[in-house]
């Protein structure tokens, strides 16, 4: 089979792996197509913890046919026995000849003894397709094994000027009900939602998932240094039981107060900043609680110490075109200045899309000590 029909299975595998709209957390998104010949006879993919792997799928698709063919796949099949039968087992009971992945599961119950696995009942084993590809598409899962914290995606809805609110607070409506609906979906594919007191206290935010009745919401994390809230907002009556995390100073009497309807964790303050919270301890703590893809959708001054502790990973930006006038109003980000433009946090593989009227940019962010 040429080089440009093996791509065009894998960019097929690719694209079934994220078909799933949603956290698949603590699993892998992945995408299989089985070619016998040149003709795909099988496709699937995951759904998310305790359904069928995208082998599976796929191989129970493809039925006799599997027997001699190809099977491409976005990562390692798995050789271990969780919620579901090992993949490998399947591949090498339907006769699979030859397994094309494009990358190794950073997962140490795999990590390499799926191939081993495969080649050692005789089937050929390739690595390497399209794999920049496959570890973006898993970008929150490959990091979180790698260093144990999740990645950060920034979002935030902002005017023409850059700015998160006029001079009076106000930011009802900056975004338009497509770029909401937008919203809705990104918070489905993350684990955790991550807004700062100041959020709480002026929006009152439910940090829901509203598309379905079958769409489980993120985690609700408060960031709060001092645990200045109001006992009576959404978040705390609404029994979804939200992780704050504020200072190992914290008053005594606040963390007693709100501990009967939120899990309350102090961390350290960030050195030479005893009024905030160390990101790096935030994080941390995270990772060790199995979330891979925070969205942080604070104010001003969280998605600044983000900035600042350049723990950034990828920025969604909704741009309104209205312009409310910095003199007064509420900045984007409120970090630590740089000395030259060059050191700022840089945000590259960007896409845009228009909904609506508002003009939507992604990227991922790279910090300059990290090369491009």
């Amino acid at each position: 089979m040429n080089d440009t029909a093996c791509l065009s299975f894998m960019r097929q595998a690719l694209a079934l792996a994220i078909r799933v709209q949603r956290s698949t957390t603590p699993n892998p998104r992945v995408g299989c197509v089985v070619v016998a010949g040149e003709e795909v006879v099988g496709v699937g993919y995951h759904c998310g913890p305790g359904t069928d792997h995208a082998e599976a799928v796929a191989l129970k698709a493809a039925g006799a046919a599997a027997r001699g063919a190809a099977l491409y796949v976005n990562l390692e099949p798995c050789h271990h026995t969780g919620k579901t039968p090992p993949c490998t087992e399947s591949i090498i009971r339907h006769g699979v000849g030859r397994v094309v992945a494009a990358m190794q599961d950073p997962d140490p119950r795999v990590d390499g003894a799926g191939f081993s696995a495969l080649r050692e009942a005789g089937v050929q084993v390739d690595v390497g397709l399209l794999e920049s590809d496959a570890r973006w598409l898993n970008a929150g899962f490959v990091n979180w094994h790698e260093t144990g914290r999740p990645w950060v995606t920034l979002k935030a809805a902002v005017s023409a000027d850059g700015l998160l609110a006029a001079a009076g607070g106000d930011s009802h409506w900056i975004s338009n009900p497509e770029s909401r609906r937008f919203t809705h979906r990104q918070r489905a594919e993350h684990d955790a939602i991550l807004v700062g007191a100041g959020t709480v206290r002026r929006d009152d935010p439910r940090l829901t998932v509203r598309l379905g009745a079958r769409d489980a919401s993120p985690l609700p994390v408060i960031l709060s240094s001092r645990l200045e809230l109001n006992r009576d907002a959404r978040l705390f009556c609404e029994g979804r039981r939200p992780l704050v995390y504020t200072l190992e100073s914290a008053d005594q009497q606040k963390v007693e107060g709100l501990s009967s309807s939120a899990d309350i964790v102090r961390l350290p303050s960030k050195t030479g900043n005893d009024e905030q919270v160390e990101i790096d301890a935030l994080l941390d703590d995270l990772g060790r609680r199995g979330i891979q893809h925070l969205l942080v959708e604070g104010g001003a001054a969280v998605t600044g110490a983000f900035v600042t502790a350049r723990r950034v990973d990828r920025v969604i930006a909704f741009m309104n075109p209205r312009f409310l006038g910095a003199r007064g109003a509420v900045p984007w980000v409120d970090a630590d200045a740089v000395a030259s433009p060059a050191e700022g946090l840089a945000i590259r593989r960007t896409a845009t899309m228009a909904l609506g009227e508002d003009l939507v940019i992604m990227g991922d962010a790279i910090s300059v000590d990290a090369g491009d």
